[in-house]
C-alpha cells in the first residue's frame, strides 16, 4: 500500500520525468493561471478574519482550509468535495498537499467527477500538477482504465503526458502487470513514453527490479533515458549503491551508458567524488562521454578544478574531450582566467584540444587573438582545421579584415579559398561554441 505523502511526491517527481521526456513541447497557458489568488477569495479571507471557507456548489457542508478532512475521514462519497475544497485553497503548498490527501478516496465511482472538476480549472502549471497527481493515483488503483482514458479520450499531447503518470502509478503498485500491459499494447510512438513512465514509477519502490527490466530493453533512445532514471534511483539511495550496480553489469554498451549517466548525475552532487571514481574504477577511462559529462558539470561550479582534473588524466581521447569541454565552458564565463590557465602551463601537443576550444570560444570577441592561439596548435591537421573554422567565422563578421589576414597567412591555397568562401553558419558550429562540439550541446551557456 502506497502511503499518501509518498504518493504525492512520487507523482510530482514522475511529472518532472514526463516533462523532461516531452521537453520542447509548448505548455497550455491561460491568463487565469491557477497560481494567482482570485480577488474574490482574498476578499473572503479578509471578511472571515483570515480563515478561508471556500464556496461550494449546492447545500453541502463547508470544509475549512485550516481543518481539512483527514485521510481516515475521506471516503469515495466525499472525495470530490474534498478535492473542491483543495482547489479553492489559495496557498499553493497547502493546496497540493490537501489535493493529494483527498485522493485517498479516489475509486472507479468518482474518478470521472474528479476529472470533470479539474477540467473546470484554469489551464496552467498548477492544474497540470494536479492532473498529474490524479492520473498517478488512478493508475495505482486501475492502470488499464487510466491508460485507456489518457490514450483514447484526451488530446494527443495531454494524453501522452497523462499516460506516463498513469503508468507510473500502476508500476509503483504492480510493476509486473504494468510490464505485461506494455507487451500486449504497443502504442507505436507513444509506447516509449509509457515505458518511461513505467520505469520512473517502478524505480521509486524497487530500483533493482526496474534496473533488470531496463537492461533487457532493446537499444533505443527510451532505454538510454531509462538508464538515467535507474542511475538516479540508485544514487538517491547512496553513491555506493550506484557504484555496486555499475560493477555488477557486464562490460557492454549498456554499462558504458550507465557509467556516463551516473557520472553526470553524481558530478552534480559531488564532482570530485565522481571524477575520482572514474579515474580509479576498473571502467576504462576511455569512456569519453563519462569524462566529458563530469568535466562539463564540474566546470559550471569550478572550471579551474575541472580543467586541472581533465589535464591530469591519462593521454587519450577521453582526456582530450574532457579537457576541451572544461576549457570551453570556462572560456564562455571567464576567458581571461581560462587564457591565463593555458598560458602558465607548459605548451605541448597535449594541450592542443584545450587551445582549440579556447580559440573557437573567443573568435567573436577577439578574432586576432583567436587566430594567434590557433596558430600555436602543434598538431598540423588540427591547427589547419582550427584556422579554417576561425577564419571563416571572422570572414562572416568582417570580410575585409579577415581577407587581409588570409593574404599574408602563408596558409595553403585550398585553405585560403575555404576561408574566404565560408558556408552558411551551421547549427552544429554554434553548438560547438556552446559545448555541443564536445558533448551534445547540453553543457554550453
Amino acid at each position: 500500500m502506497i502511503k499518501k505523502p509518498v504518493l504525492i511526491w512520487s507523482a510530482l517527481w514522475v511529472g518532472t520525468v514526463a516533462g523532461a521526456f516531452f521537453a520542447g513541447r509548448s505548455q497550455d497557458r491561460s491568463p487565469g493561471d491557477s497560481s494567482v489568488v482570485p480577488a474574490t477569495l482574498t476578499d473572503k479571507a479578509t471578511e472571515s478574519g483570515g480563515k478561508m471557507t471556500p464556496s461550494r456548489r449546492g447545500n453541502d457542508d463547508l470544509l475549512d482550509f485550516d481543518a481539512p478532512l483527514s485521510d481516515a475521514e475521506i471516503t469515495p462519497v466525499n472525495m470530490v468535495e474534498a478535492l473542491r475544497a483543495a482547489l479553492n485553497n489559495p496557498d499553493p503548498v497547502q493546496r497540493i498537499v490537501q489535493f493529494g490527501q483527498a485522493l485517498a478516496g479516489l475509486d472507479a465511482s468518482n474518478v470521472r467527477q474528479a476529472l470533470a472538476l479539474l477540467d473546470e480549472q484554469p489551464r496552467g502549471p498548477m492544474q497540470m500538477r494536479e492532473l498529474n497527481l490524479l492520473m498517478y493515483s488512478w493508475g495505482a488503483i486501475d492502470g488499464p482504465a487510466a491508460l485507456a482514458y489518457a490514450m483514447n479520450e484526451m488530446d494527443r499531447r495531454s494524453g501522452r503526458f497523462s499516460a506516463v503518470t498513469a503508468m507510473s502509478g500502476w508500476a509503483a503498485s504492480d510493476p509486473m502487470a504494468a510490464v505485461e500491459w506494455t507487451l500486449t499494447n504497443d502504442n507505436g510512438e507513444g509506447n516509449g513514453a509509457v515505458i518511461m513512465g513505467l520505469v520512473s514509477g517502478w524505480v521509486n519502490y524497487d530500483v533493482a527490479g526496474a534496473a533488470e527490466y531496463v537492461a533487457d530493453l532493446p537499444d533505443s533512445r527510451e532505454r538510454s533515458r531509462a538508464i538515467g532514471i535507474i542511475a538516479s534511483g540508485f544514487l538517491r539511495q547512496d553513491a555506493s549503491s550506484a557504484v555496486n550496480w555499475i560493477n555488477s553489469l557486464p562490460d557492454d554498451e549498456f554499462k558504458q551508458a550507465a557509467v556516463s549517466s551516473l557520472s553526470r548525475q553524481w558530478a552534480q552532487i559531488d564532482p570530485a567524488a565522481s571524477a575520482a571514481w572514474i579515474a580509479q574504477s576498473p571502467i576504462d577511462v576511455g569512456n569519453e562521454s563519462a569524462v566529458a559529462a563530469i568535466a562539463a558539470t564540474w566546470a559550471r561550479e569550478n572550471p579551474a578544478e575541472a580543467a586541472d582534473w581533465a589535464v591530469s588524466l591519462p593521454a587519450g581521447d577521453a582526456r582530450d574531450r574532457g579537457l576541451a569541454v572544461a576549457v570551453n565552458r570556462w572560456a564562455a564565463d571567464d576567458p581571461n582566467a581560462a587564457g591565463e590557465w593555458l598560458n602558465v602551463r607548459p605548451m605541448d601537443e597535449s594541450l592542443d584540444p584545450a587551445v582549440n576550444a579556447f580559440a573557437q570560444r573567443i573568435v567573436n570577441d577577439d578574432p586576432v587573438a583567436a587566430i594567434s592561439w590557433a596558430e600555436s596548435i602543434y598538431d598540423d591537421a588540427l591547427r589547419e582545421q582550427s584556422l579554417t573554422e576561425i577564419g571563416q567565422d571572422w570572414y562572416r563578421h568582417d570580410a575585409d579584415a579577415a581577407s587581409e589576414w588570409v593574404a599574408s597567412s602563408g596558409l595553403p591555397v585550398e585553405v585560403q579559398t575555404a576561408i574566404v568562401n565560408p558556408p552558411a553558419e551551421e547549427e552544429n558550429r554554434r553548438d560547438f561554441r556552446r559545448g555541443g562540439g564536445f558533448f551534445g550541446g547540453g553543457f554550453g551557456p
